[in-house]
């Protein structure tokens, strides 16, 4: 996306390359205000102790289980494109003093894969793939994404009124008197929702369950397509979802 912006800018300024040169150093000093904000605050964090999220930067690095988050506008699942280098980063790239599951030491060879972002890691939309073949995408609005129906564990479900939501550390499985089978992802997924009555509700497989309080934990245990799904919601602030929900209603209603 950086690279249309880009050409399309430069098909704007070829005629004043003074310009064209201007708009460049803008972009590199907004990079470099991201990064130092970044570091800042993800020190700020660390150092003080504090239980809080520190989108739209992260700081996962990708293994084994997958684990997935959430993009800050809850239209898809992504990941945290934190990656480990062969040779250790230029200080100046060096963000983190730690970095979960990363030995001590090792944090130098730790950066996000985008090198104009300062490798300053942040969360991202995906594609998944399956002997290098895209299989589908990640985002919450397309039904095109849906997984299919044997691999379906966290019983998803990709449309326009769907958003990512959050899933507990425990990842999901599925349960028959023989058998059980446990994803090996986790972290989030795609479910449709509805707000009323000042409340968030979540709908999965055809079941509504309703959100009282931001990071309420909510246990599923469902049968669909002869096993048991067992796994957990995490609730966010109904605000967050409900104002553009309302929005969206709104403009539904002025196309009828």
């Amino acid at each position: 996306m950086l690279l249309i912006q880009l050409n399309k800018e430069y098909k704007i300024y070829k005629q004043d390359i003074t310009k064209w040169d201007n708009l460049i150093l803008e972009m590199i000093r907004s990079f470099q205000i991201l990064s130092s904000e970044f570091i800042l605050f993800h020190r700020t964090v660390y150092s003080e102790g504090k239980d809080q999220s520190i989108e739209p930067f992260c700081d996962k690095v990708k293994r084994d289980p997958l684990e997935t988050e959430c993009t800050d506008d809850r239209s898809s699942v992504a990941l945290c494109n934190l990656v480990e280098y062969t040779k250790k980063l230029p200080p100046h790239y060096q963000n983190f003093d730690r970095i979960p599951h990363v030995s001590e030491g090792r944090e130098g060879f730790y950066g996000g894969v985008v090198s104009l972002a300062d490798y300053c890691p942040y969360i991202q939309e995906f594609t998944w793939r399956s002997q290098n073949i895209a299989i589908r995408g990640s985002h919450c609005q397309y039904p095109e994404n849906n997984p299919h129906t044997d691999k379906n564990f966290a019983l998803e479900q990709y449309g326009p009124n769907s958003r990512c939501i959050d899933h507990t550390d425990r990842l999901w499985e599925e349960r028959t008197c023989k058998q059980v089978r446990q994803w090996l992802h986790g972290g989030s997924g795609c479910y449709p929702y509805v707000c009323e009555n000042g409340f968030l509700h979540i709908i999965v497989h055809n079941y509504t369950f309703t959100c009282l309080y931001p990071k309420q934990v909510i246990k599923i245990q469902l049968l669909a397509n002869k096993w048991l799904h067992k796994g957990a919601l995490v609730c966010p602030p109904c605000e967050e979802m409900c104002n553009s929900y309302a929005r969206r209603v709104k403009k539904k209603l002025e196309k009828d």
